[in-house]
């Protein structure tokens, strides 16, 4: 899509980004979109160590790669578009290796579904700048957690939005005007009502 070409920050804000949604979703749209530079933020400076390690804190089929390329670059590779049975990457000359550089992988191991990955640079960031990274974000993607409230009017069943509203006013606060923000959280009806209430005490323009 040519509106790729204009987007020059895509940060994703989170609390509870290790789940199982936020950097792999984040990874992906990295993945495909190479002229795209995507910053994942985190308070958390543990979890941040850890995406930026080569033990991601959660396991799913091909994440490890598509982190390796997007995250470190790589040289032109291929990578299984399904399920495969390990971990170990094989470069073009047969050499195992667990570097996004070096990303090819045995065709006889995957049937031959392969997904073609030309030579790039790194384009995925994980980082603590929350602020530096919102304020230079065209879009802003929001996923935290929100649990059942387990107190007070709705306990057992309506969202916890606590975390949620925290991140907003963050978000409201360093966005820049024009910026899109994107509710990647699970979250109940209204809550871009919300969003918009929020941004607009900052002079915040949705658009």
């Amino acid at each position: 899509m040519s509106v790729c070409s204009s987007i020059s920050r895509l940060p994703e804000v989170g609390n509870e980004l290790t789940a199982s949604v936020g950097g792999p979703t984040t990874a992906v749209m990295a993945l495909h979109n190479p002229q795209v530079r995507v910053n994942v933020v985190d308070k958390d400076a543990s979890r941040i160590r850890r995406w930026n390690s080569r033990h991601p804190p959660i396991y799913e089929p091909g994440l490890s790669e598509i982190l390796r390329i997007a995250r470190d670059g790589a040289r032109e590779c291929s990578i299984p578009k399904g399920r495969r049975r390990s971990d170990t990457l094989s470069s073009s000359d047969g050499a195992s290796t667990d570097s996004s550089c070096d990303c090819s992988i045995h065709a006889e191991e995957h049937g031959g579904a392969f997904m073609a990955v030309p030579s790039r640079q790194p384009n995925l960031f994980f980082t603590t700048e929350v602020a530096k990274c919102i304020s230079e974000a065209d879009i802003v993607l929001i996923a935290v957690n929100t649990p059942t409230k387990t107190r007070g009017a709705g306990a057992g069943s309506a969202t916890d939005m606590t975390a949620f509203e925290a991140v907003t006013a963050v978000v409201a606060e360093h966005a820049r005007p024009g910026a899109i923000i994107v509710e990647k959280s699970t979250v109940p009806c209204r809550t871009a009502q919300l969003v918009e209430d929020t941004a607009s005490l900052t002079a915040i323009t949705i658009p």
